[in-house]
Order: C-alpha cells, then structure tokens, then sequence
C-alpha cells in the first residue's frame, strides 16, 4: 500500500506529458511524440504509447528505418502487455520482411 501511494504522484506528474504525446501521435507526429514519451517513466501506459508511435513511426520512415520501429514497437507493446499492439507489430514486421535480431 505504501508503495503505491508513493507512485502516485509520479504518474500523476506524468500524465501531463503522456496526454501531449497522444495528442501528437494523433496529430501524426509520431517523432514529436516519441521524443515527450522517452523522457516520462516507463509504466504501462507510457510503454504501451511509446509501441504506437513506434508503429505509427515505421510507416513515416524509410524503408530501411522501418524495421528498427517495428523491433522497438514490439519491445515496448511486449512489456506493456498490450497483446494487440504485439500483433499489429509482428503483422507489419512480417509485412515489411523484417527479420528478428538475436
């Protein structure tokens, strides 16, 4: 209990920026967005964020950038446990013929 009551105020402090982030992700700024959500604490929701701008990234980049996006799309939407996301971002890596990195 007393944990949690501790993080509280973090998250709270946080939600501020993860609200701009998915306003720019919105706004198809997924660099903006991505460069607010790597400076906020790595909880759930901002991991699960930081997934989609990645997948929302992979499809304003080059094709040679596309499948960094779609590993660190993964990465993120796996440790947020966003099954969902860990699809869209298999589906699209498949797609773009990514291959994993070991």
């Amino acid at each position: 209990m007393l944990l949690t009551a501790a993080l509280v105020p973090a998250v709270q402090a946080q939600e501020p920026w993860l609200s701009q982030a998915r306003q720019l992700l919105a706004a198809g700024q997924a660099s903006a967005a991505l460069q607010i959500l790597e400076g906020v604490a790595q909880t759930r929701d901002a991991m699960e964020w930081r997934a989609r701008a990645h997948i929302v990234r992979a499809t304003q980049t080059q094709p040679s950038e596309r499948c960094a996006h779609l590993r660190r799309a993964l990465e993120f939407a796996s440790a947020a446990s966003v099954g969902d996301l860990v699809e869209l971002a298999r589906k699209a890596s498949a797609d773009d013929g990514c291959t994993a990195r070991r």
